[in-house]
Formats: C-alpha cells, sequence, structure tokens
C-alpha cells in the first residue's frame, strides 16, 4: 500500500474486514494511512438488475467478502452515488503503471445468475477531493459491469464513466438469493415490479 508498511496480505484481510461489517453496502470505516489518500468506495445497480455481491478485489484475486447488496438506478439516477459507502486505505498499484484492476463476482438478484468481471481505470481518472478518491463500482443486466467516478452534481456533466465490460458467467456461484428475505430484509422492496424479464424489456443491458 502506498504509504504505508502493509503487505499486499493484509491489505486483503483488511479490505475483507471492512466488507464484513457492511450492512447493505453502506459502510463509514476510515483505513487511511499517510499521506492521507484513501478511496472511498460505493455500489450501485441498474434499476431492473440489484445484485448480490460475493467476491471483490482492487489489484489483487478476487476474495470472498460478507455479501452486500448493490441496489439503485444508476442508469437513471445523476449523481449515481451509494447512500453511503466505505473508505479504504489506498490499494497498491501493482506494478507501478499507474492502473487499478478492479475485480467483482456477483449474483443478479432477478435472474440468480453469477458473474465475474474484471475492469482496469486510470488512477488519474479518478474523481478526487483533497484526500480521497472517488470510486463507483456499479453493476448492470447480464454480467455488466461499469466503473464509475462521478462528481457531486446534479447533472449528466457529472457522470464519469471510466471502464464499462461485461462479465463471464460463473454458475457455480448461482444462487437464489432473492429468497434470503431472513437476511436481506429488504428484498421484497427493492424487487417490487422487477422479474428476470425485467432488463431486456426496457433495454438498459450494454450486454448481450
Amino acid at each position: 500500500m502506498a504509504g504505508s508498511s502493509l503487505s499486499r496480505r493484509t491489505y486483503g484481510l483488511a479490505l475483507l474486514a471492512v466488507m464484513g461489517l457492511a450492512g447493505g453496502g453502506s459502510l463509514a470505516l476510515w483505513l487511511s494511512t499517510p499521506p492521507h489518500r484513501a478511496v472511498s468506495l460505493g455500489f450501485q445497480a441498474y434499476r431492473t438488475a440489484p445484485a448480490v455481491v460475493t467476491q471483490f478485489a482492487i489489484e489483487q484475486p478476487l476474495t470472498p467478502i460478507q455479501p452486500l447488496i448493490a441496489s439503485g438506478s444508476a442508469d437513471i439516477n445523476i449523481p449515481r452515488d451509494s447512500a453511503g459507502g466505505s473508505v479504504l486505505s489506498l490499494p497498491n498499484d501493482v506494478g507501478g503503471d499507474g492502473t487499478w484492476t478492479i475485480s467483482v463476482e456477483w449474483v443478479e438478484l432477478p435472474t440468480d445468475k453469477a458473474w465475474t468481471a474484471s475492469a482496469t481505470i486510470a488512477i488519474e481518472d479518478l474523481v478526487r477531493d483533497t484526500s480521497t478518491y472517488h470510486l463507483l463500482v456499479i453493476l448492470g443486466p447480464n454480467g455488466e459491469l461499469l466503473i464509475g467516478s462521478d462528481e457531486a452534481r446534479p447533472d449528466r456533466s457529472a457522470q464519469n464513466d471510466l471502464a464499462r465490460v461485461c462479465g463471464t458467467r460463473a454458475p457455480a456461484a448461482d444462487k437464489a438469493w432473492r429468497l434470503e428475505t431472513g437476511q436481506f430484509p429488504e428484498l421484497p422492496r427493492l424487487l417490487e415490479g422487477i422479474d428476470s424479464n425485467s432488463a431486456a424489456e426496457d433495454g438498459s443491458s450494454h450486454c448481450p
């Protein structure tokens, strides 16, 4: 980690610990270290594609995390925000090439289908303030992964898309999370009016 003596393994454990405290994707934990640079991390989804995130990593192999829900209307709302997010210490820039590779595994709630995807972004393209880079992980239908970093303005000029990729199916991780209302009581509300055909019907998907 930049400015830290933590090893990459320690960073992975720290990230896992942070995600383990997640409540519906909303966290407020500082792990920043000198020179006081950190990453504000949020998860969102397209309106028709709420999902459960099960693994996540930046510049490392995918790591299992405490499952959290990514929801919202990232295909509609500007600015796109997660109504809360985690603040992580600055990830290591492996190879010093000025990029981060972000990897995610998730399960689409309407379809029970699991996907994995990785996207590489230029660190300099992230929106930042005096102490924090702002990183938004957005999940869309049919395995779409969109990495964004928006300005805090309520207009389209605030939208900053950094990378969009279509993921790969991970059938071994398929799961009917939509039935896990004991773990996620908000599921009936999130899925109201949404089914496995909703994304195809509204044409929101960028992935076939």
